[in-house]
């Protein structure tokens, strides 16, 4: 695993968040391999990303969150793949985008209302660190990006809100990404 500045302490609070359940699945035979014996690395700046044992050329760039956060750039073959993780709009995922096959853009700002207490200061707050269908549709175009795929939705989404507000922008192909969603490059 690698990433920002953070992680390692992250990896390691969820490892003991889940000990005893680790433990008692392991007792039963379940392997350790890819759980408790995870590299955890952490780079101090964003930049070429070392993937030994990788077939591929990784690059990362600092994105805008309130914690520490890279978008990924991934060169496989002739197919690139681009993560921007959580990120409010930046030049720097457009430029990290460039010409991307695939580009996995955060969107959790849609029309939908917050419906808690103080909803009017939390969206104030995510819209410093998220993007909205729009934004992430003006950074695949301007970024050439062949396919967009929309992640990181908050609850009660509206799918044809979300389309509408991408096509503002964006004429290219659109997905809205589902948890365990495959996608063939």
């Amino acid at each position: 695993m690698i990433g920002p500045p953070g992680v390692k302490k992250f990896h390691e609070t969820v490892l003991e968040m889940y000990k005893e359940d680790i433990e008692y699945r392991t007792s039963l035979g379940f392997p350790k391999e890819g759980i408790l014996d995870v590299n955890v690395i952490e780079m101090e700046e964003p930049g070429n990303v070392p993937a030994e044992g990788i077939p591929a050329n990784i690059t990362s760039a600092s994105m805008i969150h309130n914690l520490p956060t890279y978008a990924y750039r991934f060169e496989i073959d002739d197919k690139i793949i681009v993560f921007s993780g959580d990120t409010s709009p930046t030049n720097k995922l457009v430029e990290l985008a460039r010409n991307a096959d695939l580009l996995i853009h955060d969107c959790s700002l849609t029309t939908e209302k917050l419906e808690t207490e103080n909803s009017d200061e939390i969206g104030e707050n995510l819209k410093k660190e998220h993007s909205t269908p729009t934004q992430a549709g003006e950074t695949a175009f301007h970024a050439n990006a062949k396919r967009l795929v929309l992640t990181h939705f908050l609850p009660n989404i509206n799918v044809d809100e979300i389309k509408e507000e991408v096509r503002e922008a964006y004429d290219g192909e659109l997905i809205l990404g589902k948890d365990l969603q495959a996608i063939t490059i």
